[in-house]
């Protein structure tokens, strides 16, 4: 949806560079310390950030948050 919302000359630029990739769920995209290496634009997925902290907690939205109606 964020690209939808470049201008056209953005979007010329920047969708040849972009290929679809299906993910699977609980797929974990990116690592602490570790170089990002893509960028993902979810079309028809819903994201989430949890991070680990040093003394093992975790802040994030609980599990049952994804599927609260």
């Amino acid at each position: 949806m964020l690209l939808r919302h470049l201008n056209e000359e953005g979007q010329h630029r920047l969708l040849p560079l972009l290929k679809p990739v299906n993910l699977k769920p609980q797929e974990i995209l990116y690592k602490p310390e570790e170089r990002i290496q893509d960028i993902y634009f979810p079309d028809n997925a819903i994201l989430c950030m949890l991070t680990i902290m040093k003394d093992g907690r975790s802040s994030g939205p609980p599990p049952s948050a994804a599927f609260a109606s």
